[in-house]
């Protein structure tokens, strides 16, 4: 597998050098290859955030129109979230392993349509237990949380590019949080939200929450197409096996391509092994390039599949620490995601006088006001996610900002509740600093969090088992948040104490905080798995193209596939 290339022994560097020279000093590069995988993967994530966002400005109004009592809502609204993870705490390690023995590519294509599958579940659910059903049914049908994280690891394993390829995933689901809530809000209960174009009595009175629903099985739909089409194997095992699904992409990228890119093209996003400028994602260049015409017409020699590693070979010290953290980060982030919309949707304010601590309500806001205002914080989290976290994550490291992140959040948990005590031309400013703040430490944490976990990791054959591991970690973590988050605001509310459930969730993040400080970063898989790498490859590129000779005297080298023991050590080294 090709993640970049070394530049070529005469000097010469043409335009397939991703090893560029800046200042005497290498600079590591993506090839073109490797960035059109990481952007169709990032168009199959694209529909997950966006349904999972949508359901936040309605999902109150929802449970509402299933005559649930006011004051038991906000617990129903924490059961119906939890649902999701609960379900997923059980088949996270489930689906990892499934990854591990049959690929990325198709267990992330059958995530994407078990959840598909649950939006139209959840979208004409009439009563309670189909809604938290439907749900369920989105946690047991979906793992590809981990897996994608497994597919990014296996295609970048380089430290220095780990930033930006890491970040992807977090920048689609800031574009999704964008668009989600937009479509939920707008599209959610039209009859009663846009009364001038839609009568009441018909289709959608009876399922109000539909439009929103369908809408997003249209993007599923085309997420899953794109996976088929286009998305390559990154399993070392069965990458080189045939996939009917490219070759189809490959056939409609030839119709459809303007004549002077189809090469390029081909190149670039769907594997054309026989270009000359650009490795494909499957083959080392030592082999692709040296083939003469008779052996490239012989198939590849298939790769025997390997059983999955055991659990157990997945746990050292830091990955454990690593999962705890994770498990922390993603309960209380979640807790505060299914928390806000009710504080923002709850009518009303009261308080004692006599008592600062006593009061509850909250701000009275609609279902699209509500999702205005999370499409607006999802801009600009997509915005900090492409411009300022790469080029500070690099210069600080991912532990750094970690721990800073961790001082942000119980902070913000703390001070939620007191905006609700400001005047009322205060208070929603007084919100957006909070929830800003919150939101540029979720798009610190969450990809740090990841490099972390991933550099933990003793081999990358671990690697879609221990993120599955972390998968079922984060999602007990989902589960436990809105659970304990909407018996809390339940219980405050009962009592007139709606402070507690924020200054919970700050006490959760501030013992989730204290394995923080004994993470080591780690140095992340290039150097362990080059020389190892290299021998396999090299010997792969010796059986197959034994006759071939290297064009101009030079070669391009796979980092991952050295053709001389000389090559493996500066691989090393670098």
């Amino acid at each position: 597998m090709v993640f970049w290339k070394k530049s070529q022994r005469n000097g010469a560097e043409p335009e397939s050098i991703s090893a560029t020279e800046e200042n005497g000093a290498k600079k590591v590069q993506f090839t073109s290859k490797v960035k059109g995988q990481l952007w169709i993967l990032a168009l199959c994530r694209f529909a997950e955030p966006v349904a999972l966002t949508s359901v936040f400005p309605y999902l109150y109004f929802m449970i509402e129109s299933f005559n649930v009592p006011k004051k038991d809502i906000a617990f129903w609204v924490g059961i119906t979230s939890a649902s999701f993870a609960i379900s997923q705490f059980f088949s996270g390690v489930i689906w990892g392993r499934l990854s591990d023995r049959y690929g990325r590519k198709y267990t992330i294509i059958a995530g994407l349509t078990g959840t598909l599958l649950s939006c139209l579940l959840f979208g004409f659910a009439q009563s309670m237990p189909v809604a938290i059903f439907a749900r369920c049914v989105a946690g047991l049908l979906n793992g590809n949380v981990g897996i994608m994280r497994t597919f990014v690891a296996e295609i970048v394993p380089q430290k220095e590019l780990q930033p930006f390829a890491f970040s992807l995933m977090p920048l689609v689901w800031s574009v999704g949080s964008i668009f989600g809530p937009m479509i939920g809000g707008f599209l959610s209960d039209p009859v009663r939200n846009h009364p001038d174009h839609f009568s009441p009595g018909g289709f959608l009175s009876k399922y109000p929450f539909c439009l929103p629903n369908l809408f997003n099985c249209m993007i599923f739909t085309v997420s899953i197409i794109i996976g088929y089409l286009f998305l390559e194997e990154s399993l070392e095992s069965i990458k080189h096996e045939k996939d009917s699904g490219l070759e189809l992409g490959k056939k409609i990228t030839k119709i459809f391509a303007p004549k002077e890119q189809k090469q390029k093209n081909m190149r670039a996003y769907v594997g054309d092994e026989s270009s000359d400028d650009e490795s494909s994602l499957l083959l080392p260049p030592s082999d692709e390039e040296t083939r003469t015409e008779q052996q490239k017409q012989q198939p590849t020699p298939a790769v025997e599949r390997s059983a999955p590693p055991s659990i157990r070979e997945a746990f050292t010290v830091q990955s454990t620490l690593n999962i705890i953290v994770y498990a922390f980060l993603a309960l209380q982030g979640v807790a505060f995601d299914q928390l806000l919309p009710v504080q923002m949707s709850y009518p009303g304010k009261k308080f004692d006088q006599h008592n600062p601590l006593k009061f509850f309500g909250g701000f009275g806001m609609a279902s699209t006001e509500i999702g205005a205002i999370f499409s607006v914080f999802g801009f600009l989290a997509m915005a900090t996610q492409f411009f300022v976290y790469p080029p500070i994550a690099r210069k600080l490291g991912p532990l750094l900002t970690l721990k800073a992140c961790f001082i942000i959040y119980p902070t913000v948990y703390f001070l939620v509740p007191f905006a609700i005590y400001l005047p009322e031309k205060y208070q929603k400013p007084a919100l957006y600093v909070l929830l800003f703040a919150k939101q540029t430490a979720g798009v610190f944490s969450f990809p740090n969090m990841i490099i972390m976990l991933t550099n933990s990791a003793s081999s990358l054959r671990v690697l879609g088992t221990l993120n599955g591991i972390a998968t079922t970690a984060a999602s007990l973590g989902r589960a436990i948040g809105p659970s304990i988050g909407g018996a809390a605001f339940s219980y405050g509310q009962r009592i007139q104490y709606l402070i507690l459930p924020w200054w919970l969730i700050a006490g959760i993040s501030i013992v989730g905080a204290l394995p923080v400080v004994m993470l080591v970063e780690g140095k992340g898989f290039a150097a362990n798995d080059a020389a190892s790498k290299a021998a396999a490859a090299a010997a792969a590129a010796s059986a197959s193209s034994s006759q071939a000779t290297t064009a101009n005297g030079s070669a391009a080298v796979s980092v991952v596939g050295s053709e001389s023991d000389e090559e493996a050590s500066s691989v090393r080294k670098r």
